[in-house]
């Protein structure tokens, strides 16, 4: 009887390390794609800064939630963040990709106080399941700063940031 209960004992325990992976982990699954990407928009320079208007260039397989007339960012895609989280307008347009460019987001960000450099936008963007976009893979064009009177500040360098989920 002992022995009986000692080989149900390690069939138990070979079967469920057989049903974990290899050396009892999860080491055959593939990894998980991610499904959500969060892009910083930041700055460095002469500050304050009273608006910025920047394009941010999504690769494929990466949308924005949006309406398409007027073609603008949903509230809770394109929001202020870091310094310009209080007292701040945004707004957003949102380009769908076509067959001959990529998606895009307007951004422009007003605070009638200035701001300081540093994090000042986050754009929060779907991945298409598939796709496995990197930081390098978006860009940020068409950046300006402007101060209380609008004319556009020298000296700014803009610069981002991409995590996904």
């Amino acid at each position: 009887m002992r022995h009986f209960i000692a080989t149900l004992g390690i069939l138990c325990v070979v079967t469920m390390m057989n049903s974990c992976g290899r050396n009892g982990g999860d080491a055959g699954s593939p990894a998980a794609t991610p499904a959500a990407a969060t892009v910083k928009l930041n700055f460095s320079g002469t500050t304050p800064v009273y608006g910025i208007v920047a394009t941010v260039v999504l690769p494929a397989g990466v949308t924005l939630k949006s309406t398409a007339n007027p073609p603008q960012t949903d509230s809770e895609v394109v929001i202020a963040s870091g310094a310009t989280v209080t007292n701040t307008l945004v707004a957003a347009t949102y380009t769908a990709a076509t067959n001959s460019s990529a998606a895009a987001a307007r951004v422009v960000i007003v605070n009638a106080n200035g701001f300081s450099a540093g994090e000042f936008c986050t754009v929060n963007a779907d991945i298409a399941a598939g796709s496995a976009p990197t930081a390098s893979d978006f860009t940020l064009e068409n950046f300006a700063a402007s101060d209380s009177e609008g004319a556009v500040i020298s000296g700014i360098t803009p610069s981002y940031t991409v995590t996904t989920r």
